[in-house]
């Protein structure tokens, strides 16, 4: 759930930081998105930029990679559900990650040719919204059998 904040709430002023752009040696990956889960662990996406590349980041640490996005320089946004299952917004498909595998599930095919933005609701549908879509989707869910 997301923290209650006052309105006269202030910030440190001084950043800390927790994840930085890394080498693998042959790219570079730069954080796409974050989210954090139920129990407030941090989740990266990291993405090359021009390279079908990503990878996925557990508590700062990577864990897995995987090269299922094309031109993922146009990736989109990143959310999370209440299982810490991961999904991804990509210009093709929606990709979940479950934190226990080290590999990605396309979920659900799409064509927006434009880095898409992604919730889920509390139901667990999804809604995609991108700039060339002109608009919001969505997508109910048909199953969820744990």
């Amino acid at each position: 759930s997301t923290a209650r904040i006052c309105s006269n709430a202030t910030w440190d002023q001084n950043a800390v930081r927790i994840v930085s752009s890394f080498w693998n040696s042959t790219y570079q990956f730069s954080p796409g998105d974050f989210g954090f889960d139920s129990a407030d662990n941090l989740r990266v996406v990291a993405f090359s930029p021009g390279n079908p590349y990503a990878r996925l980041l557990f508590s700062s640490s990577i864990n897995t990679y995987y090269s299922s996005f094309y031109n993922n320089y146009h990736s989109g946004d990143l959310t999370l559900d209440n299982s810490g299952n991961i999904y991804v917004a990509g210009i093709y498909n929606i990709t979940r990650w479950a934190p226990s595998t080290s590999t990605a599930t396309s979920i659900v095919s799409v064509s927006y040719w434009s880095a898409p933005r992604l919730r889920l609701d509390s139901k667990g549908n999804l809604y995609i919204g991108a700039y060339f879509a002109a608009g919001i989707d969505k997508r109910n869910i048909s199953t969820n059998i744990c």
